[in-house]
C-alpha cells in the first residue's frame, strides 16, 4: 500500500473526528463519516480558512 502526502481542506469537527457525516462544504471529506480523531501530531496547520459557502 502506498503512503501519499496531501495537502486538504479538513474542517476542526472532522479532524476531532465527531463520528457524524460532515455537513461542511468545503471540507475534503464533505458527506462522508469520519469517527475517528486525526492525531495533531499527523498534520500541520497551514493555514485557516473560514467556511466555505456551497
Amino acid at each position: 500500500m502506498k503512503l501519499k502526502s496531501v495537502k486538504m481542506l479538513v474542517c476542526q469537527a472532522c479532524l476531532d473526528g465527531d463520528g457524524e457525516e460532515c455537513h461542511t462544504p468545503g471540507c475534503a471529506l464533505y458527506l462522508h463519516r469520519v469517527d475517528l480523531p486525526i492525531m495533531p501530531e499527523l498534520y500541520e496547520v497551514l493555514a485557516e480558512v473560514d467556511e466555505v459557502e456551497g
